[in-house]
């Protein structure tokens, strides 16, 4: 994983926009899931601002696990402002975490 993530620090700091999943996985439910720590750690590495995304509804639309489309409406596509990561470490990962994302 080590060697993933730095390949994907070196193409988004050289000007590459990306799209992460921290959860891995779409909801089954719609309720917001675990998040794994790859997309934290890889955005501490680069430094550049997270900006969260949520779609909600999305799991009615690609059912969780298949890439099977179904016909419906996502019902909301929200965009937060970016955060700052010039204040975190590596050691608040597990902070960064928990707050971002949550709303």
């Amino acid at each position: 994983m080590a060697k993933s993530i730095g390949d994907a620090a070196r193409v988004i700091q050289n000007g590459t926009n990306t799209i992460a999943f921290p959860e891995g996985s779409r909801s089954q439910t719609g309720e917001l899931g675990k998040f794994y720590g790859g997309v934290f750690t890889l955005a501490l590495r680069t430094g550049v601002p997270l900006t969260p995304i949520s779609l909600e509804g999305s799991y009615r639309v690609i059912a969780p696990m298949t890439a099977r489309v179904n016909p419906g409406v996502i019902l909301r596509i929200k965009i937060d402002r970016p955060i700052d990561l010039s204040a975190y470490s590596k050691a608040d990962r597990q902070r960064l975490m928990t707050m971002s994302f949550k709303s």
